[in-house]
């Protein structure tokens, strides 16, 4: 248990150091494309590419868990999976140039955020704003 918890967490902070994320998912916004229907061959050769994402982290992982690190082998997976992203951005584009074509009016759904009260603002044990300043 202990090892499969110190790789998991190994996984996280790299994939936290190299800016990789775990933003990968099916349902991701994906641009703001997510509104645009997939039929059944595209959805699945998508879920493949997102599979095979999911493969190259725990191959990651895997080899950071390992005692030495084989530079070389974890900047070649570093390339596959920037090389998987960048197939699964165009997927999106070339089906979203499709939709459009098919449908002039439509227009993606770009941004919209979290949300209010997401956004960065007073945490616990702030100024109160409303006070004024604090006299020492």
């Amino acid at each position: 248990m202990k090892k499969i918890y110190s790789v998991g967490l190994a996984a996280l902070a790299l994939a936290m150091i190299l800016g990789l994320g775990l933003q990968d998912s099916f349902a991701r916004n994906h641009g703001g494309f997510r509104d645009i229907p997939l039929d059944s061959a595209q959805t699945e050769e998508l879920r493949q590419m997102h599979r095979a994402i999911g493969d190259k982290y725990r191959e990651l992982a895997d080899l950071f868990a390992q005692k030495s690190v084989d530079a070389d082998k974890a900047k070649a997976l570093q390339k596959d999976l920037q090389d998987l992203r960048d197939k699964i951005g165009a997927f999106w584009l070339d089906a979203a140039l499709a939709y459009k074509q098919a449908n002039p009016e439509w227009q993606p759904r770009f941004g919209g955020g979290m949300g209010p009260g997401h956004g960065p603002g007073l945490r616990d044990g702030g100024p109160d704003l409303d006070k004024g300043p604090v006299d020492e």
